[in-house]
């Protein structure tokens, strides 16, 4: 799986190429090879749309193509394909490395001249750090390279570890995970009040899975808000922290022109899928044996399917031990589903 989903990023990066510029990058490679043959100046990325800063310094990678995927409650991804006149880039002096990508969409259209007195007001940066990075071809004095850059999250996904949290708050046990291994980009937007967890375990699992069903659990989300030399992770529980892109509070739609100068949306897609009808939770509280903790969450979706009735996702044991707990829960529960 892993190889068959590497060669599919490879042939988007490819095809990203092809529309961005196009041309192929084995052809744009062409092109810088005619370029430098002629005695022109340097490639630079002074004056590109899409720049890469990394430890190799200013002109040394130039981007290609970029995939930038940013989701809720997922890891981002950014996948650069990059051209460079170094064919002997060390792979270790890269990974693990931070990098910045940069999308200047005032430098569309302009001359190099009008780049360099017009400043970039509304560019957009990726901070992140380099997962991978491996040389995948060459033409002439051209060499092509491919980069992964991720979020510092992700580094959670390689620690595994065997711990019991106690009393504690999910933000006090994010903060004191997030802190023990040596990051404070993240920050809580947390309108509702929750009450301390009793007892939670974390058994020969990753940082992330743990962080990451824990947030789950108690109807938390993440995502994260890029700033021009960092990024943090923002941890919420309502619309109320996804803010408005600055100066794009609306964005063009431009129908089959995924190479216009301007930004926009080439394509939108919508998908829709089955999902559980209603959500049953039971549990047991020692204390008041003859209590009934049961709660059943009816769907709010607005699906029109006469069958969805007919299925329940139920559980017990839902670690939970009032009967307001349960409801919370459970409407966690269903708002994961929605």
């Amino acid at each position: 799986a892993g190889l068959i989903g590497g060669a599919a990023r490879a042939v988007q990066l490819a095809q990203t190429g092809l529309s961005l510029l196009g041309k192929t990058p084995e052809s744009v490679a062409d092109a810088i090879n005619s370029v430098s043959a002629s005695g022109a100046a340097q490639l630079t990325q002074s004056n590109r749309y899409v720049t890469l800063e990394s430890p190799l310094g200013q002109d040394v990678l130039l981007v290609n193509a970029a995939i930038v995927d940013e989701y809720v409650s997922q890891l981002s991804e950014i996948h650069l394909d990059l051209l460079s006149h170094q064919s002997d880039i060390d792979p270790e002096s890269l990974v693990g490395q931070r990098v910045k990508l940069g999308l200047h969409p005032e430098r569309a259209g302009l001359s190099e001249a009008m780049i360099v007195a017009r400043p970039d007001t509304n560019t957009r940066y990726f901070d992140g750090y380099v997962a991978s990075f491996a040389r995948v071809g060459s033409s002439g004095k051209v060499t092509r390279y491919e980069m992964s850059v991720v979020p510092w999250f992700w580094f959670l996904t390689r620690s595994t570890d065997c711990r019991i949290f106690q009393n504690q708050t999910v933000q006090q046990i994010l903060s004191t995970i997030f802190v023990e291994l040596g990051f404070r980009d993240y920050q809580f937007d947390v309108r509702m009040t929750r009450k301390p967890i009793e007892y939670v375990v974390m058994y020969q699992e990753s940082y992330y899975n743990f962080c990451a069903r824990l947030m789950e659990q108690e109807g938390l989300f993440w995502t994260f808000r890029y700033e021009k030399d960092k990024h943090v992770l923002v941890v919420g529980d309502t619309n109320a922290t996804f803010v408005e892109m600055p100066n794009q509070r609306s964005i063009a739609y431009h129908a089959d022109s995924a190479a216009s100068e301007h930004n926009g949306i080439a394509r939108w897609d919508e998908a829709f899928e089955f999902r559980v009808g209603k959500i049953a939770f039971r549990d047991f509280n020692y204390n008041r044996p003859s209590s009934t903790l049961m709660y059943v969450e009816a769907p709010t979706s607005r699906l029109k399917n006469k069958n969805i009735g007919t299925t329940e996702r139920y559980e017990y044991h839902s670690l939970y031990d009032t009967h307001d707990d349960g409801k919370r829960y459970a409407r966690y529960a269903m708002e994961a589903e929605e």
